[in-house]
């Protein structure tokens, strides 16, 4: 609400929001394309998130190439709040195995437009 002079007033704060899955609450955060699920979840990953201001950067072994790498605090609480598993491989190796994987599509693309081609003729 908004006053004559332009200030605007609060008349109600829900600071416990009831979350059930037919709650008014639930039903806004579906007008906004966010699932029950979603919300909760979210609800969830950002109250874990809260306590861990103190995140410190993990030394972890790559699995592929066996040497050890970084993982900073940021990268962590990027792992949590998207439910991402923490990095198995080093910066490098996760390059590599993108270009792989890259090449790979473009290969089998490659050969469909062939077979399409020679169907054609």
């Amino acid at each position: 609400m908004v006053d004559e002079a332009g200030s605007p007033w609060v008349l109600e704060v829900n600071a416990n929001p009831c979350l059930s899955p037919n709650a008014v609450f639930v039903a806004a955060a579906e007008r906004a394309d966010l699932t029950f699920k979603h919300v909760v979840n979210r609800l969830l990953v950002t109250h874990s998130l809260a306590g861990r201001s103190e995140m410190k950067n993990k030394l972890l072994i790559c699995i592929q190439c066996g040497n050890e790498f970084v993982v900073t605090p940021s990268e962590q609480k990027r792992c949590i709040y998207h439910n991402f598993d923490m990095p198995k491989r080093c910066q490098e190796c996760r390059k590599h195995k993108a270009k792989i994987k890259q090449q790979e599509e473009w290969g089998r693309k490659g050969k469909h437009r062939r077979v399409r081609e020679e169907q054609f003729e």
